[in-house]
Order: C-alpha cells, then structure tokens, then sequence
C-alpha cells in the first residue's frame, strides 16, 4: 500500500475547527487506498484519539506582534500567510531530507508550504503535490474588488499582487497542483500560464446529511452555516443581513438562523427578533432540517 506523508500548517484535531482541518483529519484516516503519516506544527500537549498513522510535529514559535506583522505586509515581497509560515521552513526540509525515502507521495496540504520545494533534490520534489486548495490570487481579487474603503481596496490590492507573483512562481516546481473548484483552477492557469491544475471537488456526506422524511422544513426558517471567523463567511453574513435580508424580511418575516463557531461582535449584535446566531454546535443536521431555504451569498472564497 502506499504511504503518504501529508505536510501541513497545523495540527488537524479537533478536525471542526477549519476546513483544512477537516479535510486532514480525513486524509489521516485509515483507508483501502494508503497509509498517511503527518507532519506539522503543534504543541506537545496536542492529542488526538483517532486511529491514524503517526503525526510528526514541529513545535510553534512565539507569535508575531501586530507591528512585526504591520512590518512584514510592508516589506516583504511575500503574501502575508507565506510569511506567516516561512521559518518553520528549514525544519520541514530538514525533516523531508532525512525521512523521504519511507513515502511515494508528498502532500503538501497549504500553497503557504510551497517553498520548501527551492533547492530540495528532485528526487524528493517529484514526489511533491501542493494542494492550494483555492487560488489565492483570485481570492484577493475578489476581495479587493467588492471592497469599499479605500485603504483595505489598497491593502488587498498589494495582497494580490504578491500573491499572482508567488503563484508563478513556485506552482510550477509541482508535478501538481489541485484545486477544489474548476473556477480556481481556471484562474490560477491564467495567471501562470501552467497546465499541472486539476481538480478535486469539495464532498458532502449524503447519509449523514440525509433529510428527515418527516421533515420538510418550516416555512418561516433559512439557514447559513459555516466558521464565522473565516474572512469571506463574514463577507458573506455582513451582505445577508444588511442587504439581502432586510428586503425578505419586507414580505415574508422569516427567521434566519446563523450557525457556526467563532461569530465576532458585528455577528453577534445582528441576533434579535428574526434572526438567531448559534455559536458553535455539535450537529448542523438538526438546523438544515429545520430550515426551508439554504442561503450561501458568498462573494469571497472558493466557489
């Protein structure tokens, strides 16, 4: 069976705290297909009591303050996650160096890893798979795009110039790069003339996700669900309630149900008569099955 190492940002439990969270704990998994081990940054206490292989960790660094971080948007030529990541790089090459050989496939699991490939042996760069997940080019794009003041249109602006820059860049080092949207895919190819794009969409599971024959929703209820910490999902709420909902609400008085974990205090304030903001839940099912309407005006992110 093959063996796979996947190279990742961050620990992946508790597996709901982020999507690629999620999708790692997935990947760790036993399955028919390959065996994973994980390599990544996380503390000693982290624990998880999952059957999966063997999670290599590299131990965090203090975090940067808001100037050093003020500092680097500035002054590094770097999109600001790839800084974010870039010195724990020399301890993912030294680790990669020395364990290769036990692996047939590389996976790394964020576009912020992708400069570990500089310099490593072909050898071990052949084995290498990035998966960007989106394009971040076009996720600056679009958030400079829909964006109105016109210091964070700059900011973003920049963004996306470094990050159109490093996509070029490095995408090519990889014999390939996935993506889980034909439209990301697209535009990354447009941007760096590569063809090695391909596409692996997002999954739902439809058992567990299966409707209650019993319930068809209620009429008054619609639901957006997602981590409401994460950029475009906040994007995404901020134009539901002030522009989208205010013109439902005019004729149909239903109640909106907000659901997932991390809202911030602007997410938090819209709670009142018609509309509902959860928090964190164990299960999402028993608000989809309530609900009539799914609403999703993500203007950001991956479609």
């Amino acid at each position: 069976m093959n063996k796979v190492l996947i190279v990742a940002t961050s620990y992946p439990y508790p597996e709901y705290r982020d999507g690629l969270a999620k999708i790692n704990a997935n990947l760790l998994k036993k399955n028919d297909y390959f065996d994973a081990d994980m390599l990544c940054i996380g503390d000693v206490g982290d624990t998880n009591t999952v059957d999966v292989g063997k999670i290599f960790k590299i131990l965090p660094q203090a975090k940067k303050n808001k100037f050093s971080q003020i500092f680097s948007f500035i002054f590094s030529m770097k999109p600001i996650n790839v800084s974010k990541y870039s010195e724990y790089i020399r301890q993912y090459r030294d680790f990669l160096l020395e364990h290769h050989a036990r692996y047939s496939s590389i996976h790394l699991s964020a576009p912020y890893l992708a400069e570990i490939a500089i310099d490593m042996p072909s050898e071990i760069v052949n084995k290498m798979i990035i998966f960007p997940i989106d394009c971040m080019a076009l996720f600056w794009y679009r958030r400079k795009k829909n964006e109105e003041n016109i210091l964070k249109k700059i900011a973003y602006s920049i963004e996306f110039l470094k990050c159109s820059s490093f996509e070029k860049r490095y995408y090519n080092l990889f014999k390939a790069a996935v993506f889980v949207s034909d439209v990301d895919r697209d535009y990354a190819k447009k941007i760096t003339k590569e063809n090695n794009y391909y596409t692996i969409p997002n999954g739902v599971d439809i058992d567990y996700f299966k409707a209650e024959d019993s319930n068809h929703g209620d009429g008054n209820f619609l639901v957006f669900t997602g981590d409401m910490s994460y950029a475009p999902n906040k994007d995404a709420v901020n134009f539901l309630v002030n522009k989208v909902f205010p013109k439902i609400n005019q004729k149909f008085k239903p109640h909106l149900l907000l659901v997932g974990q991390k809202p911030d205090e602007t997410t938090l304030s819209f709670a009142g008569e018609y509309i509902t903001v959860t928090g964190f839940v164990d299960d999402l099912r028993p608000y989809l099955n309530r609900s009539k309407v799914y609403i999703s005006p993500c203007a950001l992110g991956v479609e």
